[in-house]
């Protein structure tokens, strides 16, 4: 499990994971050794707890694998092995579906010709889809499903046949007709690594054009999220408060600061150690470009030293909802004395502490990749993440890689949206043990991707 946590740890903006390939049929089987559903939903189970842990990925979505259809080296069929594992697995977010029809021709879409005997209720082409989701077990027929790999059942013929047309209406059909949601279909495959490559095949390449055309979506059941009245001063309107004992540092109230002394986490640029920024009110008055919503921004700067800091806001919440937050930015970075040039490089991350942390640099709180910040402002928004305790906190970081004349970033408009609520939180209440032994597993991850032995 350390290597799924570092992998997901790595792949930043990833948050679906399909954990595995038809592990029914032999080829995919490590070392020849049957790969029976049980051992596959134990398998998955444990990357669904490892992948759930990892501050920032709490609402990935950890895909069971995909069953090969119309094959039984596992000695048994395909649709009792899907069946088998899905009834083994405690957890499931998503399931991944294999289907094709045996041949171009269109009219396999919506061919209901069956298996010989004893397989004779089970679809003999592309509506084997359909086996799939009507065997689904009971308690997961609400989660997603995505259908990860459809073709010919053979190299695609460089022709404009209306086959792949005929497939995204069947499946609109289906979500037409109330049956679990297919949220995607994956054409195998778009690069020439082998003979069902889609790459220079215009024809076909046409042939989806023309089916992505009608536009085909699904209906989304969820309800609205709520937004905007659980943060105190999104707008980072006066009256603004002074830190204790520091006459530059002026924040928005309802906000506080943070700011670091270390290195600069920009590599590459200046040598640290990092400075404390002023912090200040940026009225509509003095200058319009920097105000988006109501009279007032934030701004935090520094002249000729780097500086790694931001404001935070830690807001109430419930446990197990799941909260995102969004704001603009702007910068003034530059040796230029023209504000209106930010020719510099100034970089944002939003970060959010689920169990509602005020340490900007503890390792539960789940960063976004640094942002690029010019001179005209720039919407960006955290990860999603579930509650895990009566509050969450938001973290709004901004560094400078370079020591120039004016690193001024300006920030406005914030947002906060929550969705869900009312279940258990993904560790359980407050665990201080759990949050130091996540501490300790992120440190080992980090030691481990680095080569460190």
């Amino acid at each position: 499990m350390q290597r799924v946590r570092t992998l997901v740890q790595n792949s930043k903006f990833c948050h679906r994971w399909i954990i595995g390939n038809e592990p029914n049929v032999r080829w995919e089987w490590p070392g020849g050794q049957v790969l029976t559903p049980q051992y596959v939903a134990t398998c998955y189970n444990r990357c669904w707890t490892a992948i759930h842990d990892l501050p920032g990925h709490e609402l990935d979505e950890v895909i069971v694998p995909p069953i090969g259809p119309w094959n039984i080296d596992a000695g048994m069929g395909w649709i009792d092995y899907f069946v088998a594992m899905l009834d083994a697995c405690q957890q499931v977010d998503a399931l991944a579906i294999h289907a094709y029809s045996h041949g171009a021709d269109p009219g396999l879409i919506t061919s209901n010709t069956t298996m010989q005997p004893p397989y004779e209720d089970q679809y003999y082409n592309f509506r084997v889809y359909r086996n799939w989701l009507e065997a689904v077990p009971e308690q997961w027929r609400a989660v997603p499903a995505y259908l990860t790999e459809t073709d010919q059942n053979g190299p695609w013929l460089d022709e404009q046949n209306g086959w792949i047309p005929a497939m995204y209406r069947e499946v609109d059909q289906w979500n037409q007709s109330g049956g679990q949601t297919i949220l995607c279909a994956c054409l195998y495959r778009w690069p020439n690594y082998d003979p069902f490559g889609i790459d220079g095949k215009a024809n076909v390449i046409a042939d989806w054009q023309t089916a992505q055309a009608e536009g085909y979506t699904w209906t989304d059941t969820t309800e609205p999220p709520e937004e905007d009245d659980m943060l105190k001063n999104p707008s980072f309107e006066l009256p603004y408060h002074e830190a204790p004992g520091l006459q530059t540092v002026k924040v928005a109230d309802g906000w506080q600061y943070f700011a670091s002394s270390g290195a600069p986490p920009l590599a590459g640029g200046s040598s640290g150690p990092c400075q404390l920024p002023e912090y200040k009110p940026l009225p509509k008055s003095q200058d319009p470009r920097r105000v988006i919503d109501g009279d007032t921004s934030q701004c935090w700067f520094i002249r000729w030293k780097v500086m790694d800091g931001g404001v935070y806001q830690r807001v109430e919440a419930e446990v197990g909802a799941s909260y995102h937050f969004d704001v603009a930015a702007q910068a003034w970075c530059s040796n230029s004395d023209d504000p209106t040039v930010s020719d510099g490089e100034l970089y944002v991350s939003l970060g959010i502490d689920p169990y509602g942390g005020t340490d900007a640099f503890a390792q539960s709180v789940a960063w976004t990749e640094w942002a690029y910040i010019g001179a005209e402002y720039k919407r960006l928004e955290s990860h999603k993440a579930l509650a895990g305790a009566g509050y969450v906190t938001l973290f709004i970081r901004a560094a400078n890689k370079w020591a120039l004349s004016h690193n001024d970033v300006y920030i406005d408009d914030a947002h906060l949206t929550k969705a869900g609520g009312g279940t258990e939180p993904p560790v359980g209440e407050v665990d201080y043990e759990r949050i130091r032994q996540i501490v300790r597993e992120e440190i080992d991850r980090t030691v481990w991707a680095s080569g460190v032995q």
